[in-house]
């Protein structure tokens, strides 16, 4: 051991001599993270970077210093102040003081050796002083496209602000309810090698944090140079000859014979079609022929052909001589095809039904009055209701129900006209007596009415309805748009008309007009501003 060793192991058994044992020792506290080289894709980058050292206060009101990077050896130095703070020297030390330390040997307290303060509730009734602990730890550390990223972490009173500062960046965060606080720091630009101060401070209490973070150059893995061996040479095989195969003598292929079969037939209304199908030597045509149309097929590469005859205009009974011939054969087959057409399944008689007539709806009109009937008969059959003032027809349908609407123009008020309704497969007939009221129905004034004068809509909508003489064709027209109905037989019309394209501010007119009247009525439709 030399001298610097020997001194300082005496100093420090002096000062440890001093102190009274505690159980807990995180009293003093110090933090190593270590930056290292990572790879990614193939590249070196450095991943992150060294940490450093951390000053912390001795509980007596001594300070010691740790060297977190290690390489040099530590020194120790003591204050009587409790606030003082040293700096941890990476450099090895050569020298030792000449005085030793002077150390306080006040007791030891027993509460946690993080720094609090006192803050006291301003609630009424309560003076007691409530003491919050407050530390700082280093956390994870990485480097990011050259950025440094350190991450603090630590405990301080609720709601209290906490900075981490340093030249090369600073953050600010508040701990939260339960008094923990974490933050993290970006150091930027900071150069290769630069060991940087980073100082943690409390907003409510004096209490101060120092740590050292150092920038490592990035060590780069250099990859081995690959061994190359060179392996002996192995002997040379000895070779034997192989026997060279014999090629195979040509396999003659099997002759196909010619062959013809029928195939499927059907008949409609204007085809006769017929099958073939058989085999034949490879390549070769086929050809089936009748005095009605021929076809034509190839053999595959297997032998086999099909064709499908069809034949037009064949008339039923008409006998088809048909031959078969091949390119590759001199033999001929033949065949001789009837056109067979299934006749048609007949229709089914319609099932008779009784005769019967019944009054449907009735309507007195302006021109004329109208009278509904309805019944039952044999479908097919004819039903015909006839009157002095006019007659109509109608065909009983395939389930055997009919109606009919007889219309019977310029009925004077109060005549009883009879009806007569007869069918043509029946003997039967039904007379009906239909009188016209007395006197003639109030005539129905022409009115109009709208829902809306102005929308905001698009496209805008607007509805109008009033009363009119049955039948008659009410127009509503505009610059925007327009639409027709028809009233009623009670007079009553409505319509639902939709205006495209109407500029926002623009005011038109809509007229709306009946065919029974010489009169009209007009309105205004203006479209608004949705927004206003």
């Amino acid at each position: 051991m030399n001298d610097f060793d020997t001194q300082l192991t005496a100093l420090l058994d002096d000062t440890a001599a001093q102190i009274d044992p505690r159980p807990n020792f995180d009293a003093v506290r110090s933090n190593t993270m270590t930056f290292r080289p990572d790879r990614r894709g193939g590249r070196r980058f450095p991943r992150s970077l060294g940490v450093a050292a951390a000053t912390i206060a001795l509980l007596g009101g001594g300070v010691a210093a740790f060297d977190a990077r290690g390489g040099g050896r530590q020194t120790v130095s003591t204050s009587s102040d409790p606030t003082g703070t040293v700096t941890v020297e990476t450099t090895p030390k050569t020298t030792v003081a000449d005085e030793e330390p002077v150390v306080d040997k006040a007791p030891m307290p027993v509460a946690d050796p993080v720094e609090t303060d006192k803050v006291h509730d301003d609630g009424p009734g309560d003076d007691a002083a409530v003491d919050f602990p407050r530390s700082a730890h280093l956390g994870a550390s990485e480097l990011t496209e050259g950025t440094m990223v350190q991450k603090l972490l630590g405990q301080a009173a609720p709601g209290e602000t906490i900075k981490a500062h340093s030249e090369f960046g600073s953050i600010y965060t508040v701990a939260d309810s339960d008094g923990k606080w974490k933050l993290v720091l970006r150091l930027t630009d900071v150069p290769v090698g630069t060991v940087v101060p980073v100082r943690v401070t409390f907003s409510r209490s004096p209490s101060v944090f120092e740590f050292e973070i150092e920038r490592h150059e990035p060590k780069v893995e250099e990859d081995p140079e690959p061994v190359v061996t060179t392996p002996k040479p192995a002997p040379e095989p000895v070779v034997e000859p192989k026997p060279q195969p014999q090629p195979k003598p040509p396999v003659e292929p099997t002759p196909v014979a010619f062959t013809v079969d029928l195939g499927w037939s059907y008949n409609d209304d204007v085809y006769m079609k017929q099958g073939f199908h058989g085999s034949a030597p490879v390549g070769s045509a086929v050809s089936v022929n009748s005095e009605w149309g021929a076809v034509h097929a190839t053999a595959d590469a297997k032998g086999n052909w099909e064709t499908l005859l069809k034949l037009t205009d064949v008339p039923d009974g008409t006998v088809v001589h048909v031959w078969v011939v091949s390119s590759a054969s001199d033999h001929v087959v033949e065949y001789d095809l009837v056109r067979d057409r299934p006749d048609p399944e007949p229709e089914p008689e319609p099932e008779a039904k009784p005769f019967k007539v019944e009054l449907g709806a009735f309507y007195d009109g302006d021109a004329y009055m109208k009278q509904g009937f309805h019944g039952t008969g044999t479908p097919g059959s004819t039903v015909r209701a006839s009157s002095d003032f006019g007659a109509a027809e109608t065909v009983i349908g395939p389930k055997g129900h009919w109606e009919l609407l007889l219309k019977m123009y310029d009925v004077p008020g109060g005549s009883s006209v009879g009806v007569l309704v007869t069918n043509s497969a029946s003997d039967a007939a039904h007379d009906f007596t239909v009188v016209r009221p007395e006197s003639e129905p109030e005539p129905i004034e022409f009115t109009a009415n709208a829902a809306l004068t102005e929308s905001d809509a698009d496209p805008m909508v607007n509805e109008y309805w009033g009363t009119a003489p049955a039948g008659a064709v009410i127009t509503i027209s505009s610059a925007y748009g327009d639409g027709q109905v028809t009233a009623n037989g009670d007079g009553v019309w409505d319509a639902r008309i939709e205006f495209a394209s109407v500029p926002v501010g623009e005011t038109f007119t809509v007229k709306v007009k009946s065919s029974k009247s010489g009169t009209f009525h007009s309105f205004s439709f203006t479209r608004v501003d949705a927004s206003s």
